[in-house]
């Protein structure tokens, strides 16, 4: 019974809102001009990822445009956009590339932002001893504009991102690393949450084979471990 209070503290200090790994990014349209069935219901699809190009070869009024008619197709009555978990800072985009082209469609959208520029600061910075209270202090700055622009919270974060395809990225940071904390800190005081790609794994583990072959080191990282200290830290943060 001790075991069981323990545990019931504990998940109660883990204000987890929900886990929406790639509604989206893993969701197949069928090769067929044929209408689907329409959704009993309307629906919220949490987590979606636009492909607009970049630089010269963006056309996010497109993207937008198609996500609106695949939404129409599928029931989607709303859609929560934001970039993906990026960490080459030559090839990032962030939410304010499409942030005025959603707002043509009112009450269809709504976004979160900094998978394009806070995700790259904090795995730029990987090794915490580099984390100075001058980085701390420009990350705070970059993490309050977002929410000043709009952004209705933080994210697509990554603390472990698995390589799962040739040029799909690895990336790892524990959860507890330094700007995620700071993170925690300005999404509570701003009543947002944060939108956490974290794989989870419970202690190090060998890369199962499906995974070899591409990015992955030979053995993941825990992060369990870090996340329960993220979240025992700032038990007000919303994680999703």
């Amino acid at each position: 019974m001790g075991s069981l209070r323990r545990g019931s503290r504990h998940r109660a200090q883990i204000r987890v809102l929900a886990v929406l790994f790639g509604l989206v990014a893993g969701f197949v349209v069928p090769a067929t001009d044929a209408q689907p069935p329409r959704a009993p219901l309307p629906w919220i699809d949490a987590h979606l990822h636009l492909v607009g190009g970049r630089g010269a070869q963006a056309d996010w009024p497109g993207a937008v445009d198609a996500a609106v008619r695949d939404m129409d197709r599928f029931g989607i009555a709303t859609a929560i956009v934001l970039p993906p978990p990026q960490v080459d800072t030559q090839q990032t985009y962030e939410a304010s590339a499409f942030a005025s082209t959603l707002a043509r469609h009112r009450g269809r959208f709504a976004y979160i932002g900094g998978g394009g520029a806070l995700n790259p600061m904090i795995h730029r910075h990987a090794d915490p001893t580099r984390v100075t209270d001058d980085v701390k202090r420009e990350f705070v700055a970059a993490a309050e504009a977002i929410i000043d622009g709009g952004a209705v919270g933080f994210g697509e974060m990554a603390s472990l991102h698995i390589s799962v395809a040739p040029a799909h990225p690895y990336e790892f940071v524990p959860a507890d690393h330094p700007l995620f904390l700071v993170l925690a800190d300005v999404a509570a005081r701003r009543d947002v949450p944060i939108d956490l790609h974290m794989d989870a794994v419970d202690g190090e583990t060998p890369t199962p084979p499906r995974f070899t072959g591409f990015a992955n080191p030979a053995k993941l990282p825990d992060t369990i471990g870090a996340l329960a200290r993220l979240l025992a830290r700032h038990p007000k943060a919303r994680i999703v």
